[in-house]
């Protein structure tokens, strides 16, 4: 069962980098699966680009990159000092139990992933023992912060994405005609029949259209189908 609290939507706060975080090195740890233990080189023609990029080597390549990118900015442009080690660990227990044993030496400030939930939670023991913040970017479950103060979860839950539509919609869009669209599987039945019931409160009972803007459409609609000077009654 899903309880839903009536929060109004504020403004997004920029992030201010703090004077004081310039003057230390923060070290960071990204446990990204990229499977370098499968393959030594990759080396391909156009036609086989797209066969290549569905590999498991290729799979989180892209956030690897993306994360690289959020690197540089921060390191270039805000000043922000890092110690950045990236490791290797997909859901292979040798592999997870191999980079757990790295961690002492490194004693890091941050951990982000692994991104298996198996070996997540093995990295996530340690972490909540140590005292160190791990981030979780892939799961959208709601208990893996239950209980685990040291865990960050970057994508929302069910609460948290019925919560962002049903203030999206009451603050930008309440006067909107609201259609719901659904490949209608039983996930999507149960997450749908809550955010519909949210909607109900906060969307206008009766919406107001312009009569010229269903003209508007109307001959447009017949332009399209090529239907002269005549109206289609649409």
């Amino acid at each position: 069962n899903l309880v839903l609290i009536e929060e109004d939507m504020e403004e997004t706060k920029e992030c201010e980098v703090l004077a004081e975080n310039a003057l230390r090195t923060y070290k960071v740890v990204l446990m990204v699966p990229l499977y370098l233990g499968n393959m030594g080189s990759l080396n391909v023609g156009k036609e086989g680009v797209a066969k290549a990029m569905k590999s498991r080597s290729m799979l989180f390549l892209q956030f690897y990159e993306g994360f690289m990118m959020a690197v540089e900015r921060l390191t270039s442009s805000e000043g922000l000092k890092l110690d950045l080690t990236v490791m290797d660990v997909t859901d292979n227990f040798s592999t997870v139990n191999q980079a757990i044993g790295q961690l002492d030496g490194i004693r890091p400030d941050l951990i982000i992933g692994p991104f298996f939930a198996n070996s997540f939670t093995e990295v996530e023991a340690y972490a909540k023992e140590k005292g160190i913040i791990v981030v979780n970017p892939m799961s959208v479950r709601e208990s893996i912060i239950e209980n685990n103060p040291n865990v960050v979860k970057v994508k929302a839950g069910t609460k948290g994405r019925i919560m962002d539509l049903s203030n999206l919609v009451k603050h930008r869009y309440k006067d909107a005609n609201v259609f719901i669209v659904s490949k209608e599987s039983d996930e999507d039945a149960r997450f749908l029949d809550v955010l519909e019931n949210r909607l109900n409160l906060v969307v206008n009972e009766n919406v107001s259209i312009n009569g010229n803007d269903v003209i508007g459409y109307a001959r447009s609609e017949s332009k399209r189908q090529e239907m002269g000077d005549r109206v289609t009654p649409t």
